[in-house]
């Protein structure tokens, strides 16, 4: 793992992105027309892949992110749920050319990397992404794709 990656900041951007969702949330359920689609697209431009959790997360677990991001902001623990979401939306972000691939200086992330990301097998981005945040943070894609893609929550 790439010391300094991501900068603790990212985790106050991420905690935020939870707080918007969950805002999202609390008025639809309120019974407010769905948001703008200016709103969502801002929110998937910026985290690429939220717009499910909008729709998928239980609130539980929208609150509980929330919390530990913006304890991890503050300098707190950083579990490695964290480092992979970072990395999911930054890959997505170069992935659909909305990021930057060089110039990081800080990123985990190498050429052969950045080659999957631009080549995906099969033509699955996601696929991509999880593997490749699998194979610079150790672990398993699997692991990584069921703690960060969520399924459909009850209704």
């Amino acid at each position: 793992m790439s010391a300094g990656w991501p900068p603790r900041e990212v985790f106050a951007e991420l905690a935020a992105k939870y707080a918007e969702i969950a805002r999202l949330r609390a008025e639809r359920a309120a019974g407010a027309p769905v948001a703008p689609r200016t709103v969502l697209k801002s929110l998937a431009a910026r985290f690429p892949g939220s717009l499910r959790e909008l729709d998928t997360l239980e609130e539980r677990e929208i609150d509980d992110r929330r919390a530990a991001l913006e304890r991890a902001a503050a300098g707190g623990p950083v579990e490695p749920w964290m480092i992979w979401l970072a990395a999911y939306h930054h890959l997505f972000r170069i992935g659909l050319g909305a990021g930057p691939i060089e110039g990081d200086a800080t990123s985990p992330f190498g050429e052969a990397a950045l080659h999957l990301l631009r080549n995906p097998p099969h033509g699955r981005r996601t696929d991509a992404v999880l593997l490749i945040i699998a194979q610079t943070f150790g672990s398993h894609p699997a692991i990584v794709g069921k703690t960060l893609i969520p399924r459909r929550r009850a209704r």
